[in-house]
């Protein structure tokens, strides 16, 4: 149903295309972010980059909500999915750990 969020309880094959989805969407707004850079647009690189970035943080999120039985942390993971923030802190992560934090 369009302009429906979807809040409940995942099966594990919502969740496997839910993932699947994201993925695909973050490999081809990789691709459209490098064909950009290439001819020079930058800032639009970035903002495709950076849509990128969230589409990959989605798995992690969604993989989260399919172990979670609790309705309240089960809201808050849905929020966390439609937050820019949230979908972003995948790639952070292994960026400190490579600069040396622990």
């Amino acid at each position: 149903m369009r302009g429906h969020q979807f809040k409940g309880q995942l099966t594990p094959k919502l969740a496997a295309e839910g993932i699947k989805l994201a993925k695909e969407n973050a490999r081809d707004l990789y691709k459209d972010a490098k064909i950009l850079y290439k001819k020079d647009r930058i800032e639009r690189s970035v903002s495709l980059s950076i849509l990128a970035i969230e589409e990959t943080g989605k798995s992690r999120i969604i993989k989260e909500i399919l172990l979670i039985e609790d309705p309240k942390e089960l809201k808050k993971s849905w929020q966390d999915y439609r937050k820019h923030t949230e979908k972003n802190l995948s790639w952070i992560v292994p960026s400190l750990f490579i600069g040396g934090a622990r």
